[in-house]
């Protein structure tokens, strides 16, 4: 149905003519309808029901309402880094529901003080896009945003989150960890709080997380991007997965952890990861470190069963662990990496528990490891011993620049059983 004659101001040269457009009704309801205009525009307006008597008094003006997928600025986000855009955020969320769609936030400085609560159980792509956006968060723990967990088991799915700036603005609790970018539970305080939970087919890209407070004794303990599920009990009949998870061209300045893609609980754990990229990303704790503590650049498996992983082109420095941190794939590469100056080992490789499927290979290749300051460690690829059989692993063309600490290029620990082991063209120096 084409509706015609509205007349409305012009919106470009049109001189002092007012400029006549055409409007199409592409949804009907008994008291509204959904128009789109000629030039674009979709909104709501308001219609009275066909058996009312007309009236004679004016008809009063009714903001249109925003349709699910509109931008943030239309559930009232001002971007302006002076009011709280929390609310509308989170409006502009919970319009699409289900259904997904894009979310645009238009350039500007967003105020969050709560984190944004993302839905379970999506059917279609819901996309965050971020690009010329700031998010600065307000809180004492500063979180962007959150899994709403309702039920156990519930599976959060078809997310794409790109292009947005957060600033975690220095603030931190005085204990504790938490997530940044996202992903803690809300109905939780921490990282650890996201229990009994599936996650599939999430994408991060292009996303810039600055000022995340660093602990050097990790007295408060932040991860900037962590995708986790966790057990409280081993071997439970329901299991738990991660899978089709990417991401790709971050740049995290701060915080403990960097990228922590992983599965914790008690051995056996009921949790598998498969599918799990990580390309082309950069973080640096912004501190050096001199105590032990949970710390990686980037960490894929832990204690769940993992399938096929990918890290390349990564930059790591100065985590409170290790740089790489690679748990029991079925399928692993971890390639064109430079990690440098962390507490022990720059890359390491353990079983915590079977893989996935087989007995596991998992490849090395084209990665440096570099120690140019004093520090405990000074190790550069170190294959552990965590209680279960390894796979075949392969240090393909490594590069070692070790000037401080144990100076080890390479090592495999004590206890460690290997189905295979083949070494070609370490440089050490």
């Amino acid at each position: 149905m084409i509706v015609t004659g509205f007349t409305v101001p012009a919106v470009a040269t049109a001189g002092t003519q007012p400029v006549r457009y055409s409007y199409q009704v592409i949804q009907e309801k008994p008291t509204y309808q959904a128009v789109k205009s000629s030039y674009s525009a979709v909104f709501l307006r308001q219609v009275r029901p066909s058996s009312s008597a007309p009236s004679s008094s004016a008809t009063p003006f009714v903001k249109p309402l925003p349709i699910p997928g509109s931008p943030v600025t239309a559930f009232g986000a001002t971007a302006n880094d002076a009011s709280d855009d929390t609310a509308a955020i989170q409006a502009a969320v919970d319009a699409c529901g289900k259904g997904g769609g894009t979310i645009a936030f238009p350039a500007g400085t967003y105020l969050v003080s709560r984190p944004i609560k993302l839905p379970a159980g999506n059917s279609e792509q819901l996309v965050l896009s971020g690009y010329g956006a700031r998010i600065k968060l307000t809180a004492t723990t500063p979180r962007f945003l959150v899994w709403n967990r309702t039920a156990l088991h519930q599976t959060f799915r078809k997310f794409t989150v790109e292009g947005f700036t957060v600033d975690a603005g220095n603030k931190h609790p005085a204990s504790g960890a938490y997530s940044v970018l996202g992903f803690d539970m809300a109905i939780g305080s921490t990282i650890y709080d996201a229990a009994y939970l599936n996650i599939e087919e999430v994408t991060l890209r292009n996303c810039t997380v600055v000022n995340v407070a660093t602990s050097a004794r990790s007295a408060w303990n932040p991860c900037v991007i962590n995708v986790f599920t966790t057990q409280w009990k081993p071997a439970e009949s329901t299991w738990n997965h991660i899978e089709d998870v990417l991401v790709q061209g971050c740049r995290l300045e701060g915080g403990s952890r960097g990228v922590n893609i992983t599965a914790n609980g008690p051995y056996p754990l009921s949790c598998t990861l498969d599918r799990i990229t990580i390309r082309d990303c950069w973080h640096d704790t912004g501190i050096d470190p001199v105590a032990f503590s949970a710390s990686t650049n980037y960490h894929v498996g832990q204690s769940g069963r993992v399938g096929t992983i990918e890290v390349s082109n990564c930059y790591g420095a100065r985590a409170f662990d290790c740089g790489i941190e690679i748990d029991q794939p079925s399928q692993g590469l971890i390639s064109d990496c430079l990690v440098e100056n962390c507490y022990f080992n720059e890359y390491y490789y353990t079983n915590f528990q079977a893989p996935l499927e087989g007995a596991g290979e998992t490849t090395f290749r084209d990665c440096t490891a570099r120690v140019t300051q004093p520090i405990h460690g000074g190790t550069g690829f170190t294959i552990g011993w965590e209680g279960e059989p390894i796979g075949v692993i392969g240090l393909d063309n490594l590069r070692t620049q070790l000037a401080y600490g144990t100076k080890v290029a390479w090592q495999v620990n004590g206890g460690v059983t290997l189905k295979g082991l083949y070494v070609d063209g370490v440089k050490v120096r």
